[in-house]
């Protein structure tokens, strides 16, 4: 127990394998004992954050057209603001489906490695430019960079520790 061939039978080296451990760890953690929020303020634990998400993504193509139009009339967004907001909102609501999706593509097969990683920055990468457009809309520029970081991570602390742990699931497949 514990030598590097078992590791190598296995396909992983020891670093590989460390950081799968605790990205599956640190993914796990969150779910089941992280508090989550959804994009209308309710703290809800990680395992009712993935049902409601699944929820939330069944219905999303029927509304994202109808919130839209929503934030405009009700709130009196433009339509560039309403969108990039609901996008944001719709996107956030996403996130334990689609952090749930990456980790079982993480177990799938080891071809296209480098693009499920991509993929996945892509992802992450849409959420916080998303994110800081509605800072900077609502917010102001300044205050959107200097309190975003703090923000976020007593926001969504519990979504970032699993965002984290995917990034280290990812990082324990070998990317040649």
């Amino acid at each position: 127990m514990g030598s590097s061939e078992e590791y190598d039978s296995a396909g992983y080296s020891r670093g590989q394998a460390i950081s799968l451990y605790v990205g599956i760890g640190a993914y796990l953690c969150s779910m089941m004992l992280g508090t989550w929020h959804t994009s209308w303020g309710e703290e809800i634990s990680g395992t009712e954050a993935l049902r409601v998400s699944f929820g939330m993504v069944i219905t999303w193509p029927a509304e994202f057209i109808s919130v839209v139009g929503f934030n405009m009339e009700f709130y009196g967004w433009s339509l560039g603001t309403s969108t990039i907001g609901t996008l944001n909102w719709m996107l956030w609501d996403s996130v334990p489906v689609i952090l749930f999706v990456f980790v079982l593509l993480s177990f799938i097969g080891s071809e296209y490695g480098i693009e499920k990683k991509r993929v996945y920055w892509g992802f992450l990468l849409l959420l916080v430019i998303t994110d800081l457009i509605m800072g900077f809309i609502f917010v102001g520029v300044p205050q959107t960079i200097t309190d975003y970081p703090s923000d976020m991570i007593e926001w969504r602390l519990s979504e970032i520790v699993a965002m984290l742990g995917v990034i280290f699931i990812y990082n324990s497949i070998d990317s040649e």
